[in-house]
């Protein structure tokens, strides 16, 4: 993955192979094959996941992709009514990987990660859910400066949110709190607090030992691109550039060589999907997404341009959240090799920030921009669409300029020769159950997180304490780029 590569160190040691987890091994990627919730999947609850690409060590396969893992779930707390606690838990054991031949053999592996989930995944590798009371919503709940007599009268008007104001002022009486309130929950929605983990959700491993008689095998060697071709392909310009003309940090760094519809295929088949247009009705869903914390799998994305022009085609994949996404803008150019060539340029979009020039939310993208290329790379390949990536390196072509937001990559373009798809058999089981709970008990629910909420974060101080957490992290850094 360019510079995203991380070294493996090996000790064969008695019983297996270690790896070490301070040189910070590469990722074992793996897709859910059945749905787990923190409310549907008691303790021992068995699942398993496919490995979407290969697993290597010193150049040799150990991991191949198709691979089969399977385990258990080792913990789950649910939230319930919200009275014991605001967060649901989430613990997975991962136990053992068999090959394509049947032969089992055990894993000890770490979740580290899941893609593009609202829920973040703890050192020890446990699944936290949100606490969904704290959404943006929760900003317009009022805020009281000290402890005093008054908190429990306050935190009842805080409760109607926005509208308390219009209750202090208008003296409505309790009648009119209850019903600022009753509306405020049928407008306002809240985000469902239980972790609810699809088939098909993508995780990311940590592998910190296999057996000693594991079996591997080499890569086999990616074949080379033709020298002409190679030489048209690092001469492309790789500078993206927004609308008002001043650079991004988007990088081209990818090339798909196919047909239009061979484009598209690959990534719808490869669970894509292609991006509305900007326009009122998608703004206000992308909003309704952002305050409720909940997913948009075709939600717009900014414009940008390369060489003056709008992009072609513009696909993401997310899972549960808005604030994370992957995206690609792909352009065509001119054919090569009498085949149609297309460039894009991958982002991965991982929070929401404010942009101190415009004064709004906008996408946080992760720097390391190759991330994206290897993340397309592999979901292309595994979908059966596209022959293994070649690379062209071309550091004199990658020419960026300071745009105020990090961006790092080695500057190759990987290559993609498209086919038509071969879709893996996904051995996908069992549909997502509903949330638990009737309206009534779901409402309470509500109710008991939301005043838990107020009390505990709707203060100056808890507000201070986050203002300076997303300061230190909204710093802007200089541009990078290692050739």
């Amino acid at each position: 993955m360019g510079n995203l590569s991380r070294s493996l160190l090996f000790l064969i040691l008695p019983g297996g192979i270690n790896f070490s987890l301070a040189a910070g091994p590469d990722a074992l990627h793996v897709r859910l094959e059945n749905p787990l919730t923190s409310y549907s999947s008691p303790q021992g609850t068995p699942f398993r996941a496919t490995v979407v690409s290969s697993f290597e060590s010193n150049g040799r396969v150990v991991i191949p992709s198709g691979s089969i893992l399977t385990g258990t779930v080792r913990r789950a707390l649910r939230v319930g009514l919200g009275l014991r606690r605001e967060r649901a838990r989430l613990e997975l054991s991962f136990d053992n990987y068999q090959l394509a031949d049947g032969r089992r053999f055990p894993l000890d592996a770490r979740l580290d990660s899941i893609d593009n989930a609202r829920e973040t995944v703890t050192a020890r590798g446990e699944i936290k859910g949100i606490l969904a009371a704290n959404n943006p919503h929760a900003l317009m709940q009022g805020i009281w400066y000290r402890p005093s007599l008054t908190l429990v009268h306050r935190s009842v008007v805080g409760l109607t949110g926005a509208s308390g104001i219009a209750w202090t002022r208008s003296a409505m009486g309790p009648a009119g709190a209850a019903g600022l309130l009753a509306l405020r929950l049928a407008v306002v929605r809240m985000a469902e607090p239980e972790i609810r983990l699809p088939a098909g959700t993508e995780m990311q491993l940590q592998v910190s030992r296999l057996p000693a008689e594991a079996p591997s095998h080499e890569q086999p060697a990616s074949q080379a691109i033709p020298l002409e071709l190679a030489q048209s392909l690092a001469d492309q310009p790789a500078q993206v550039a927004k609308a008002n003309r001043k650079p991004s940090a988007d990088v081209i760094h990818l090339a798909f060589i196919g047909s239009r519809r061979q484009v598209q295929q690959a990534f719808e088949t490869a669970g894509w999907s292609a991006a509305e247009p900007l326009t009122a009705r998608t703004l206000a869903r992308t909003y309704r997404a952002y305050s409720s914390l909940t997913g948009y799998a075709s939600a717009p994305v900014s414009r940008l341009l390369y060489q003056g022009a709008d992009a072609s085609l513009v696909y993401q994949k997310g899972l549960n959240t808005i604030t994370k996404r992957h995206h690609v803008r792909i352009w065509k150019a001119k054919s090569v090799s009498d085949r149609e060539l297309w460039l894009g340029a991958g982002t991965h979009d991982v929070g929401i920030t404010l942009d101190s020039g415009t004064m709004m939310l906008t996408h946080k993208i992760d720097p390391m921009i190759d991330g994206e290329r290897e993340k397309i790379i592999r979901d292309l390949v595994f979908a059966g669409c596209s022959e293994p990536a070649r690379y062209v390196d071309r550091p004199q072509s990658v020419q960026m300029k300071s745009t105020g937001k990090e961006a790092i990559t080695d500057g190759r373009l990987a290559v993609l020769v498209l086919r038509d798809c071969v879709v893996p058999q996904l051995a996908t089981a069992g549909e997502l159950p509903d949330p638990p709970g009737s309206r009534l008990t779901r409402l309470a629910r509500r109710v008991t997180l939301e005043t838990r909420n107020y009390l505990l974060r709707g203060n100056v101080y808890y507000m201070a304490y986050r203002a300076v957490r997303w300061r230190a992290g909204a710093a802007p850094q200089p541009v990078s780029i290692e050739e």
